[in-house]
């Protein structure tokens, strides 16, 4: 003798179904509400987003924190809040760009601005252009030595290799990695710096070595700007720039005038009436907008 069945229920029509439903998700649309949540200090949060299906809340997700994991997803954070691998700027990574970028610059000027300046073709092996260019009295390609930018950055990536990557290795690398170093830095030393004297270029790797940290100086500045400027509105700094052009229009047009006239003696030209005429008006139109 078996259970009792229950009575079979009643077929329900597709479209019954469908019209069900269709019900339900306008009932859950309804329950869609956006309330205020309390955090434990008693403060009201933004908004939170509660979905409510048959009078249960299934899930209160805060506004704030899809805005803030969209975010950080851009941003390169995980979801949690913690820079994602490679985020953080690795000191020696930098350093190695920077030096690049400062070495490829001054290859770029020497390439570029000297050799129009001088109407003639600065390469590092002119022989490749012109085989007998050492020879002749007005060549159109030169030797040129903006690679001493390479050579003079020697010290500093042995210095900032020993700082981020050998620290903490077996105790005779050290040693072994500055003997290397030093002895291949007097090499190249010696070997360039022979070509220098041969052909009369002291001054020009002077020259080379000036331009090598100016250059050095400003990516180092550059580096820091963001950080001073962070709190820098654009409408103070359009004020700044026109503060610091007037300061300079009424500087040269009080010394300029007095190294020509009082110093060298000259006399007022045209050229000096219309820059003084010019530098004083402009320089106090500036003031006035920067106040």
């Amino acid at each position: 003798m078996g259970w009792p069945q229950p009575p079979p229920s009643a077929p329900i029509a597709a479209g019954d179904l469908e019209i069900s439903q269709d019900r339900e998700q306008a009932a859950a649309a309804a329950r869609l509400d956006c309330v205020s949540a309390q955090d434990g200090s008693g403060k009201m949060n933004r908004k939170v987003i509660e979905f409510r299906h048959f009078g249960v809340k299934s899930r209160a997700i805060p506004l704030e924190g899809l805005v803030a994991e969209e975010r950080d997803a851009v941003s390169g954070r995980s979801v949690s809040g913690e820079k994602s691998e490679g985020s953080e700027r690795n000191p020696f990574v930098w350093f190695v760009c920077k030096m690049l970028l400062t070495f490829f610059t001054v290859i770029a000027v020497d390439l570029v601005a000297v050799s129009l300046l001088t109407h003639k073709l600065r390469v590092w092996f002119p022989v490749w252009l012109d085989a007998h260019w050492a020879t002749r009295t007005d060549p159109w390609v030169v030797y040129s030595q903006s690679y001493f930018a390479g050579i003079f950055f020697i010290p500093l990536l042995s210095v900032s290799l020993d700082r981020h990557l050998l620290r903490g290795r077996p105790g005779w690398v050290r040693p072994v990695f500055w003997t290397v170093a030093i002895g291949a830095f007097l090499f190249i030393l010696g070997w360039k710096g022979e070509l220098m004297v041969r052909f009369g270029m002291q001054w020009e790797a002077l020259g080379w070595l000036a331009l090598t940290s100016a250059i050095w100086t400003a990516l180092s500045a550059g580096e820091r700007l963001p950080a001073r400027l962070a709190g820098v509105t654009p409408k103070r700094m359009l004020k700044l720039l026109a503060r610091g052009v007037a300061c300079f229009f009424l500087v040269m047009a009080v010394l300029d005038p007095l190294l020509q006239i009082g110093v060298q003696h000259l006399g007022w030209s045209s050229g000096l009436l219309i820059e003084v005429g010019f530098f004083v008006p402009a320089g106090l139109a500036l003031l006035v907008v920067s106040r």
